[in-house]
């Protein structure tokens, strides 16, 4: 099968209007063109409050590995904040100048001097300003215009639209009438108060450059005792669902960003594939969206989609089979999956439950959870950037009720489940007969990071991450995080705080633990290891010595350990090794030959002024019903007591 063209594409915030239409149009020449997709996405807006929350998501931005992509699309728009603020597009911009090697196309706002693709809000803003003047005969002379920052890319456009319908009419439009803001709700109040003051002489019509501006402007006119439309007319664009559903809807514009992201990925194939026809595509989103706020009725269907998508409770017809609908947020809510998650007692148990939500993210084809392998571990956090190796502890598809978590973080040497970060993720890289789209979005809490979650689907299903998405993670995001938490917790009440192993109460529980779990034949082993002479170390060369020589001592006991096998500091100078599985003389033998050797290096690469000593002791017994820990220890015990009496005849000798 021939290798297929990947498109790699980084969007910000894709459940957004603006976005989800830029991936419509992505997605569907993708799949025209038979190419698959990679979206690098972190999931909040760049204006997100949450400073820490918003650093920890957009980590994900390092994960895109340039090799594995033949071109890049940037949505740069979502990239660059309200007031200007350019941080996150910043972060991209370094990232292609540093990585990326490959043809870029850049969406709506110019980046460095990569090739442009953008919106025509000129039309858009022509028809709407034709539709004031023809259709609700509003005065030229009484038409405010309310864009967004001076300069900017996007208020020069659109005045450029609305002087064009001027123009077609012989009129010139009067720039003492255009006002400039920012695009956000603010922008709107501030004009609305000039009006409501009498510092602006009311107008008949604000045509107004986006529909948080237009809210701004009607909410404020309206609680003034100005009417909407009745006094003024106000119009506005981008075409939001919070516009339409305002108190008074806004009419707008949906802008034209389908056709123009298809029109990116047409250029792409132009650059990959010069000899390639390129194939016609049609936005039939691109129009206006009538609402209250000129005058005129909204259209039925135009209010069923829009409070379909808005209401948190939507009536499900249950009897049609299994109910799937990723933007249905009850769904999730009511699922009480953060319950669900928050009654796991260990990690294993909490990424089984989160497999057990993974319906609530249909439709799709694949899910795959990746984390660093260290990711339990309470004193590793990671702030940037992702570790060499990840581990796929979750993979689900819709179709599978098995429940594919991996029970071991360590994983076998095929690599099958421990992968390379550099590959992204090993399914990417198979062979496949339809075109795909893999979605790759962070998981982490607040700016520490855990790994990331992989949604892959067929291009055809046009699927694209939807505000459930977001939420489902954000579960998952506090859900191992509160697994962290309590393993950290559980740790420390089951280790011993200077040499990390277990302690007692360690000890019997996880002895309990490898008991249960024992196959048929098994023996249980134990070695005991007391060290001779502590006290004269303390007493010599001082505690914190004698403290070194512990640690020096259960540095060893770690490192004989086998796979299934414990190390406890049992008291001061004792400790234990204990395992379960098939064991014969000569096996403990050498490992207490191991042991032996492992201290006799230390010493011999000593600066100290001491030897370090121990005496050994050991029991195998098979294991049965009646096995009793203690009575094993009791055994090893008295053997190396018998160790070390024999130990002190030889040196007297």
């Amino acid at each position: 099968m021939k290798k297929r063209k990947v498109i790699g594409c980084i969007v910000n915030s894709p459940e957004s209007e603006y976005q989800t239409r830029l991936l419509d149009g992505l997605i569907s020449q993708c799949e025209a063109y038979d190419y698959d997709m990679v979206v690098i996405s972190p999931l909040v807006d760049v204006t997100h409050y949450f400073k820490d929350y918003l650093e920890g998501d957009q980590n994900i931005l390092h994960l895109m590995n340039f090799d594995y992509v033949d071109a890049v699309v940037v949505a740069s728009m979502p990239l660059r904040a309200y007031d200007g603020g350019m941080e996150s597009a910043e972060k991209v911009r370094k990232l292609l100048q540093k990585k990326c090697r490959k043809p870029v196309v850049v969406l709506d706002a110019p980046m460095d001097n990569y090739e442009v693709v953008e919106t025509d809000d000129t039309i858009a803003m022509e028809e709407i300003t034709d539709h004031v003047l023809d259709v609700h005969g509003c005065d030229p002379d009484k038409i405010y215009f309310l864009t967004g920052r001076e300069g900017h890319v996007s208020s020069v456009k659109r005045i450029a639209g609305c002087e064009r319908a001027y123009e077609k009419r012989n009129l010139t439009l009067n720039h003492d009438n255009v006002f400039y803001g920012d695009f956000w709700y603010s922008g709107g109040y501030a004009l609305a108060d000039r009006i409501i003051s009498g510092e602006l002489e009311r107008p008949e019509a604000v045509i107004v450059h986006s529909d948080h501006m237009a809210m701004g402007v009607i909410n404020r006119l309206v609680e003034n005792g100005i009417r909407v439309p009745e006094d003024v007319v106000v119009t506005g664009y981008d075409a939001t669902q919070e516009g339409f559903l305002n108190n008074v809807g806004v009419t707008s514009y949906i802008p034209r960003v389908t056709d123009m992201a298809a029109t990116a990925i047409d250029r792409i194939r132009q650059i990959l594939e010069p000899d390639k026809p390129l194939l016609p595509h049609e936005d039939k989103s691109c129009n206006m969206r009538l609402a209250a706020s000129c005058g005129c009725n909204a259209r039925e269907e135009n209010y069923k989609e829009y409070l379909s998508n808005s209401v948190y409770m939507q009536n499900l017809d249950h009897t049609q089979g299994l109910v799937q609908d990723n933007k249905n947020v009850s769904l999730l809510v009511e699922s009480y999956m953060m319950e669900e998650i928050a009654q796991s007692m260990d990690y294993e148990e909490c990424l089984r439950r989160i497999y057990l939500r993974t319906y609530l993210l249909r439709p799709y084809h694949h899910f795959y959870l990746c984390l660093r392998e260290n990711w339990l571990d309470m004193n590793v956090n990671m702030g940037s950037g992702y570790p060499e190796y990840m581990s796929c502890v979750i993979h689900a598809t819709p179709e599978d009720y098995e429940g594919r978590v991996e029970e071991e973080l360590h994983y076998t040497d095929d690599g099958k489940y421990r992968f390379r970060t550099e590959l992204m993720l090993p399914q990417l890289h198979e062979e496949r007969e339809r075109p795909n789209v893999f979605y790759f979005v962070p998981v982490h809490f607040q700016e520490n990071t855990l790994g990331y979650a992989v949604l892959q689907c067929e291009t055809r299903l046009r699927v694209k991450p939807t505000c459930m998405f977001r939420n489902w993670l954000r579960y998952v995001n506090t859900g191992l995080e509160m697994i962290r938490i309590r393993n950290k917790l559980i740790s420390v009440s089951i280790s011993e705080s200077m040499t990390k192993l277990y302690n007692r109460r360690g000890m019997n529980l996880r002895v309990d633990e490898m008991f249960r779990n024992a196959a048929e034949g098994d023996f249980c082993f134990v070695m005991l290891i007391d060290m001779d002479g502590l006290k004269i170390i303390n007493d010599k060369f001082g505690h914190a010595e004698g403290d070194n020589a512990i640690i020096e001592v259960s540095s060893v006991a770690r490192s004989v350990l086998g796979a299934k096998e414990i190390a406890v500091r049992a008291g001061g100078d004792e400790f234990y090794i204990i395992g379960v599985g098939k064991y014969d003389e000569m096996k403990v033998k050498s490992k207490v030959g191991l042991v032996e050797y492992y201290i006799n290096e230390k010493n011999r690469n000593s600066t100290k002024g001491y030897e370090l000593s121990v005496s050994i002791g050991y029991c195998i017994k098979p294991l049965s019903e009646t096995s009793d820990i203690e009575e094993l220890i009791r055994i090893a015990d008295d053997r190396m007591y018998a160790n070390k009496t024999e130990r002190k005849k030889n040196r007297k000798i």
